[in-house]
């Protein structure tokens, strides 16, 4: 089993700045779109990794909220790239009737 999951927010924003960074070539080349990654179902995620997979809880790193930064941090990238930012994070917590978690 993994140890950890996941890389640094700083890490995560740099990365993220690179690939759009690569496609992203003027009016001529593809439209670039950052998606920020949805929100998460905590008991769900709980449930399905160590009920189902077999997996120790101790793996589950990720949280609403930790999940929350990292679609804040993904809007900003969007954002200072001058890309359009589809905010499923947002838009799934403010209209799908979202409970799972903060």
């Amino acid at each position: 089993h993994k140890t950890h999951y996941g890389v640094p927010l700083p890490e995560y924003k740099l990365n993220l700045r690179n690939i759009a960074l690569r496609y992203a070539h003027g009016a001529n080349g593809p439209v670039v779109v950052i998606a920020t990654p949805p929100p998460l179902d905590e008991a769900r995620r709980l449930h399905l990794t160590v009920k189902m997979k077999g997996m120790p809880a101790a793996l589950l790193d990720r949280t609403a909220a930790r999940t929350g930064e990292y679609a804040a941090a993904a809007a900003e990238v969007g954002a200072a790239l001058g890309l359009a930012v589809a905010d499923l994070h947002g838009g799934l917590k403010a209209h799908g009737g979202w409970d799972g978690g903060a």
